[in-house]
């Protein structure tokens, strides 16, 4: 797939003056002599100056960033609470701040917030996404999120409360897919594919998967992962002996299984504790489980062949909206400056490191299909103490 043309300096530059002052009010507005110092720093360690983003007092929850804007969220923690990292009973507010004016639009508040997978899917200029809260009534309820990025508002789309608040989400076609697990009855658990029409509301579950742990029969999805039309699932399955067999599956448009990738020799790492997170581009595949433990691999023959297994190793750039796979797909090592670029068009795997700057380390990175944006977090110290944050946005190419 062809890439898109690199994001221009004056553009990169609006959102370096725009955020660094308007966003949620962190920045401090005085910069000119910090951006100075900050720019000559970049100089010194030979990184474009245009990459720069900002410092900020508090970490940024982004939400997606768009080609105009960037979605965030900020949690409103009730600091009387006996529990201030629990629910949060004031609620969740979520802002677009828009690159080129650094205007900011208040989308709307979800009161009270529980749980929210964090997972985003567009579909017709709708950014959905699910989160668990509860009603005036303490009824806990799934919901369906969605913000029309025409009118800039926040609405609930759809609510189910048959499942276990764990969905994710994925554009498919254009419609979304969700990969659900019904709440247990007894020892039987069941697992599916929910396709989702927005235009009419309608659902069909497909796919189903039955398992009895206690009986040590039948099947269960783990996690998914969408490319195209392809639906990948990480299925457990008992045989006849009663042992628990990992594959991950390839499902066409009509939910037919296409291909059975083994895990091969990646099995014992990486299922040293539950796989939450799988992402399948072109033959390669990354595999996440709840210990930190990574892989990326190749697909050879119907089997992984690892290319590297590593801790707090974070996939970026697999298309989460269910579009075509972007060429360049990124990995960024947590707490360090290590980050590593797949390069599927040219099939190569190359390990690189982001110009430090003092003690910053990467805490997050999000990243579309034109842009990076990278949060950094400082070690504590004397020189960092007022801004332990660190934002910069750049080109996808800038990394390269």
């Amino acid at each position: 797939m062809k890439r898109k043309n690199s994001i221009p300096v004056i553009y990169t530059m609006l959102v370096t003056i725009g955020i660094s002052i308007a966003f949620m009010g962190c920045a401090k507005s005085d910069s000119n002599t910090q951006k100075k110092k900050i720019e000559e720093t970049f100089e010194e360690a030979d990184m474009p100056v245009e990459t720069l983003m900002g410092f900020f007092e508090e970490r940024i929850s982004v939400t997606e960033i768009l080609n105009d804007s960037v979605i965030y969220k900020v949690v409103n923690r009730d600091t009387t609470s006996p529990q201030p990292m629990g629910p949060s009973t004031g609620g969740t507010s979520y802002y677009r701040q828009y690159f080129d004016s650094g205007d900011t639009v208040k989308l709307g508040t979800i009161q009270p917030f529980i749980i929210g997978m964090g997972e985003t899917a567009i579909v017709d200029n709708v950014l959905y996404f699910c989160v668990t809260s509860t009603d005036e009534n303490g009824q806990e309820n799934n919901n369906l999120y969605g913000i029309d990025l025409g009118k800039n508002q926040l609405d609930v789309y759809y609510t189910d409360n048959e499942v276990i608040p764990i969905m994710e989400i994925f554009a498919y076609q254009d419609k979304l897919l969700f990969w659900k697990t019904k709440k247990r009855e007894g020892d039987s658990a069941n697992t599916y594919f929910e396709i989702y029409d927005p235009k009419d509301g309608n659902t069909k579950k497909v796919n189903n998967h039955s398992v009895n742990h206690s009986a040590k029969t039948g099947s269960v999805i783990m996690t998914c992962f969408v490319n195209g039309d392809t639906v990948y699932a990480w299925v457990d399955e008992y045989d006849k002996d009663g042992n628990r067999i990992s594959t991950i599956r390839a499902y066409d448009e009509k939910f037919r299984c296409i291909q059975t990738i083994n895990l091969g020799e990646v099995a014992d790492y990486i299922k040293e504790s539950r796989v939450d997170e799988i992402a399948v581009f072109g033959d390669y595949i990354y595999l996440h489980n709840l210990s930190g433990y990574n892989v990326v691999g190749k697909i050879e023959n119907g089997t992984i062949k690892p290319v590297l297994k590593k801790r707090d190793l974070v996939q970026r750039g697999a298309n989460q909206r269910g579009n075509d796979i972007q060429n360049i797909q990124l990995f960024f090592v947590r707490k360090t400056n290590t980050y590593y670029i797949l390069d599927l068009a040219n099939n190569t795997f190359t390990e690189k490191t982001l110009k430090p700057f003092e003690d910053y380390r990467i805490r997050e990175a999000e990243v579309n299909a034109n842009a990076v944006l990278i949060i950094q977090e400082g070690t504590p110290g004397e020189h960092i103490s007022d801004k332990p944050y660190r934002y910069i946005f750049c080109d996808v190419n800038a990394l390269m």
